[in-house]
């Protein structure tokens, strides 16, 4: 009955360090399929098969019976949804559950999922995607006629801004971006850092529980009692459990769960750095492409120039050095040509090698860079970085990590306390003799207390043994106890506690370090992003200027009363001010990206919550021209298919205007769509000036207050008014 008893504790305790042991390693991995939706709609049958966590997945069609399959692949996904949900609507008759191993043996029970299996009547047109933690599968089916139309934000003709798409979030930049971070090694070492941090954590988990060793043996010999052979054998399992160790494990899961998080945060900041020095690139050489095109269609000018200077300098039209000096004007845009060419070479290759990319492999881009003027504030800036610096993140994560580490040295010096045992069945007899196993188990309390450096250590223990021919052995029960003092042994404990306590408070003042040191790159970037900014600003004035000097060179050249030099000279003026122009836009680029960077973001665009309605765009040697233009562009979508834009909206005229009195009346009304409280942007020659807000309406007039004045001239009548949805 003892035995029986003992027995089944044993197993008990195996079984439970099983399970404990394997949920540890396999936690990480699991999600949960929390719900299969049948949505109806006019173009057909829409399942959404929500999770709650992102997953991976792939799918694929068979035939008798026709089905579609999505098959859930890389992790561990449980359910308690039923595993036949019938549908019969449309050309979708059913869906089903494929379970991965044994099914739940009852309904309502956790099963793990390998398979979404739809059912169809017919082979159908569909399409899946996925969208966060949900995927959708749009089955066609003509002609259907819903019972209940599934209500959509977007069969409602409802209108929201579509914010002007920054160069950040275009296709050509991201391709190159992941390009970039496919072929860049040290983000790929720092993902492996990522994973090894990951094991260490599954390693701090398994010391909390059992530790368990599987023991078989078997010994042969001889002895000298009566000159025969004897022979022994042995097998079970051993537990030790730690019952308590002064916090020091649970301190040191946490200092594992912190290091998880610092090599996370340190993956984002290698990720952040490398997205920087790939946009300096990308910037370089979009600017020197676009420069090397200014100077082509330069230098074709140029060639013409040369031609008729030499046909007039034949005829004794112009002097030898007129001619001459059109010969120099020649050969300096040649030189620029040339130049800007080797700029854009040698930029290529630094680009190239940044992505390391192939020496061959061939480099595609548009030629055309938008301004993108940006509103931002310093100190709200200051705020983000707080916020988002992964140095920031692992400073104080370092912090924290090394108090942990205080408290590991501390738990050192406390009590601490461990269960171990063993159970199994062992058997020794003579050669001649029959070999009888039977129950051999042992049980021990241990207990071990620091006294300043030197260690006491206890242990009771009690145990039940065969005895052992090869030990001489005859007793088969004993209980013993014993006690040791070792002197001096925890010395050691000394220098680990200082060490910890070292290690914070140097942590604690790298903490510091760093958030001076992000305070100063961010004023520092700010304040360069504003000088890139001004010189802009004042370039763009000087290219109007040379535009200007070009229009009245050439005039006056019409009328004799410039040379061909002075017409091409005016003309290079304006292509170096263009040029000059695009290598400000590369630092103005690189300042507002080295911002974003030290910031802790990845994109400019999120260092704002949206697009202001008058953010200029300046085109900036276009695929079409290489003229340079100011519009606004304020575009608007409704939630379908069809973009609009301003011009497109509802329209109308300033009837009436008292600028004192903030007044104004316009000739749109209810039949147009008006309510109280829209709001009325006031546009002159395209440009937005001014801002309404509707207070009262009438069937073809509204009043209106103006909410905003943008330009320094006032509201007048006639001027344009579009209804903002």
């Amino acid at each position: 009955m003892k035995n029986s008893l003992i027995w089944k504790s044993s197993l008990l305790l195996w079984g439970l360090f099983l399970w404990v042991t394997g949920s540890i390693w396999g936690e990480e991995g699991e999600r949960s399929l929390d719900s299969i939706e049948v949505q109806e709609r006019k173009e057909g049958i829409r399942v959404v098969i929500m999770t709650d966590r992102p997953v991976e997945y792939s799918f694929y069609e068979t035939e008798l019976p026709h089905r579609l399959v999505i098959d859930l692949i890389g992790t561990d996904i449980y359910t308690k949804l039923s595993p036949k949900i019938p549908v019969g609507k449309a050309n979708l008759y059913e869906i089903n559950l494929r379970w991965y191993g044994k099914p739940p043996e009852r309904e309502g029970e956790r099963g793990k999922v390998d398979l979404v299996e739809l059912v169809l009547t017919k082979k159908v047109k569909y399409n899946v995607t996925a969208r966060n933690n949900r995927i959708f599968v749009d089955l066609e089916a003509p002609g259907f006629i819903p019972e209940k139309v599934t209500e959509e934000k977007e069969e409602k003709v409802s209108w929201v801004k579509l914010e002007p798409r920054f160069l950040e979030e275009t296709e050509g930049w991201e391709r190159w971006v992941e390009i970039a971070l496919a072929n860049y090694k040290p983000l790929h070492i720092a993902q492996e850092q990522v994973e090894v941090a990951q094991m260490r954590v599954r390693e701090a988990r398994r010391m909390l529980f059992p530790l368990a060793i599987v023991k078989t043996g078997y010994t042969k010999g001889d002895t000298t009692v009566r000159d025969v052979s004897f022979r022994e054998q042995s097998f079970g399992i051993q537990l030790e459990q730690p019952i308590t160790q002064g916090g020091e494990l649970r301190y040191k899961l946490e200092q594992a769960l912190v290091n998880l998080d610092i090599a996370q945060r340190e993956y984002e900041r290698i990720k952040q750095d490398y997205i920087l020095e790939v946009k300096r690139a990308y910037y370089n050489l979009l600017i020197y492409i676009m420069n090397a095109g200014i100077y082509e269609e330069l230098f074709k000018e140029a060639e013409k120039f040369l031609e008729m200077a030499k046909k007039h300098y034949e005829n004794k039209l112009i002097t030898q050095l007129e001619f001459l000096n059109v010969q120099a004007l020649y050969s300096q845009v040649k030189y620029q040509l040339v130049a800007s060419q080797k700029d854009r070479t040698l930029a290529e290759l630094t680009f190239r090698q940044v992505l390391n990319l192939e020496p061959n492999t061939p480099i595609e881009v548009e030629p055309w860079l938008k301004f993108e003027k940006l509103e931002l504030n310093l100190e709200k800036c200051k705020e983000i970085a707080f916020k988002k610096r992964p140095e920031l993140s692992i400073n104080e994560l370092i912090v924290r990590f090394n108090e942990l580490g205080q408290k590991v040295a501390d738990a050192k010096e406390k009590l601490k306390i461990s269960l171990s045992g063993f159970l199994g069945r062992s058997g020794s007899a003579y050669e001649t003799e029959e070999l009888n196993m039977r129950s051999d188990w042992f049980v021990g309390l241990k207990l071990s207390k620091a006294l300043g450096g030197n260690t006491l250590n206890t242990a009771i223990t009690k145990e039940e043994t065969v005895p052992r021919l090869s030990l001489s052995q005859v007793k088969t029960g004993s209980v013993n106890a014993s006690a040791e003092l070792n002197l001096l042994d925890g010395i050691n404990r000394f220098t680990e506690k200082k060490g910890a306590t070292v290690e914070y408070l140097r942590a604690v003042n790298e903490l510091w370090e760093v958030k001076k040191t992000i305070e100063s790159e961010v004023t520092s970037s700010f304040n360069e992003y504003q000088k890139a900014l001004y010189q802009l600003d004042n370039v763009w004035e000087r290219i109007q200027f040379q535009k200007k000097r070009l229009e009245v060179t050439e005039a006056r050249w019409k009328l004799n009363e410039a040379s061909l030099s002075d017409v091409l000279e005016a003309k290079i003026a304006l292509a170096s001010e263009k040029a000059y122009f695009n290598n400000l836009l590369a630092n103005y680029y690189g300042a507002l990206s080295t911002l974003t960077k030290a910031c802790g973001l990845y994109k400019y665009a999120e260092l704002i919550q949206g697009v202001s309605p008058e953010v200029s765009w300046y085109r900036v040697a276009g695929p079409e021209d290489l003229d340079y233009t100011k519009v606004h562009k304020e575009v608007f979508i409704p939630k379908g298919d069809r973009i609009l834009k301003i011009e497109d909206l509802p329209g109308g005229k300033i009837i009436a205007v008292n600028n004192e009195a903030g007044f104004a009346i316009v000739n749109l009304g209810e039949e147009q769509g008006v309510r109280e409280g829209k709001e009325l942007w006031v546009y002159r020659q395209k440009e937005k000036i001014g801002v309404l807000t509707v207070k009262k309406t009438k069937r073809t007039t509204s009043s209106c207050k103006i909410a905003r004045a943008e330009a320094k001239e006032k509201i007048r009548l006639g001027d344009e008014v579009r209804v903002i949805p």
